[in-house]
């Protein structure tokens, strides 16, 4: 009930503002999105259990107002389960403020933007940095971000932090990067440093990783048939373990990504389309040594990358290789439909032993247009261990979803 009055307060206040905004010279606006998805989860590859049934609605309402150079926007977001099981979809069944920021076009120069407060930061194809539109929570940055942009050329420094000070017993992550993009060659280059602090066994809070990852990533339709995009990148630092109060081991960090994708689109107008890709991590061969190869996914939108059903999200210590291909067809811009099948492997193994084969995944999702601002989605994933002691998963969801825009 209380939450329920605050979001009543809430709606007052904004209706408020708008009404004396109404014949001022800002420009305001309200977008609502609401996302039902319920989920049959059977990943736990044992065939002695049930599946979970798991359903949650998700609503954001976010409002902006912009009066010259200076625009302030907040999106209040409320995931509810609708009291059913919500273990799968990892709801908090709070509201919150998913977003809120203040944006300063021309800051001291016409070129540089300024945006300062809690924003989603998505990057490239998101493989590094995004906002991971599939979780009913999402994924935001507390800190700032400064962006000179020079016609279509342009580059970010951000300085954000992950989780504030005075949380006991939990790391503090302070996330700095550049990132620019050079439109002529269609690549965007990059910089990201990842600082984690956590208390040692007697309690003081030291640093203990320190991780930088520099690459590029590319994108770019070489032919009317045929585009391509990727990511390569190398990571290097130093983690530190504690034994004991004042004994440390550090351990150096040398590891890297490549992801690349090509598509070909037999008729660009229908869009059939034919995709093939790896995306490949690599990780550690012997984990008692003090040096660490798994590379570090940083703050990724998993659910976009090493199939849909969401089983090697982590940053695999023994790394992870995934050969994918998608066959993706559009039918009269209302219905998508998507299919994929996934293999994966280890990509590092102890000395005297082979890489593993894992499994493979197999995918299906559709989308249907059933109003200009609705939408029906459903799919699912076959998941098939190459481990005899493991049963196949199985796992499906189905999705609608609507967005509303309003303003001047």
């Amino acid at each position: 009930m209380t939450r329920i009055r605050i979001m009543l307060v809430a709606l007052v206040l904004l209706a408020s503002v708008f009404g004396a905004f109404a014949d001022s010279k800002a420009d305001y606006g309200l977008q609502l999105d609401a996302r039902w998805r319920g989920e049959s989860d059977g990943r736990d590859m044992s065939s002695d259990t049930n599946m979970i049934h798991a359903s949650a609605l998700r609503s954001r309402l976010g409002v902006w107002m912009k009066q010259g150079d200076v625009k302030a926007y907040v999106q209040f977001q409320h995931p509810h389960t609708l009291e059913w099981n919500s273990s799968a979809l990892a709801t908090d069944n709070t509201v919150d403020v998913h977003q809120a920021f203040i944006l300063v076009d021309r800051f001291l120069t016409d070129h540089l933007t300024m945006k300062l407060g809690r924003t989603e930061l998505k990057y490239g194809d998101e493989r590094l940095v995004g906002a991971v539109g599939w979780s009913n929570i999402g994924r935001v940055f507390d800190g700032v971000v400064f962006r000179y942009k020079a016609d279509a050329n342009w580059i970010d420094f951000f300085y954000t932090n992950q989780s504030g000070p005075g949380m006991a017993n939990s790391p503090n992550s302070l996330f700095t990067g550049l990132w620019g993009r050079m439109d002529a060659l269609n690549l965007e280059a990059y910089l990201l440093h990842k600082n984690l602090v956590g208390p040692r066994p007697d309690g003081e809070v030291v640093r203990t990783e320190a991780r930088t990852t520099a690459g590029l990533y590319y994108k770019n339709m070489l032919t009317d048939q045929i585009s391509t995009s990727g990511n390569a990148a190398y990571q290097f630092g130093t983690f530190r373990n504690w034994n004991g109060v004042g004994n440390s081991v550090d351990s150096d960090i040398g590891a890297w990504l490549f992801a690349w994708q090509v598509w070909y689109s037999m008729n660009p107008e229908t869009m059939p389309a034919i995709g093939v890709g790896v995306d490949l991590t690599s990780g550690d061969d012997d984990l008692g040594d003090t040096s660490i190869g798994t590379f570090d996914n940083l703050y990724y939108t998993g659910h976009k990358f090493r199939g849909h059903m969401d089983l090697f999200l982590g940053s695999n210590l023994r790394g992870l290789r995934d050969v994918y291909f998608t066959i993706k067809m559009t039918s009269y811009d209302r219905l998508t439909t998507a299919f994929s099948f996934h293999n994966f492997a280890e990509m590092a193994a102890p000395s005297g032993s082979s890489t593993s084969v894992l499994g493979n995944e197999i995918d299906l999702d559709s989308s249907y247009k059933l109003k200009p601002n609705l939408s029906l989605g459903a799919g699912g994933g076959l998941y098939l261990p190459d481990n005899s002691n493991l049963d196949s998963a199985l796992w499906g969801y189905l999705m609608l979803s609507t967005v509303f825009n309003t303003g001047k």
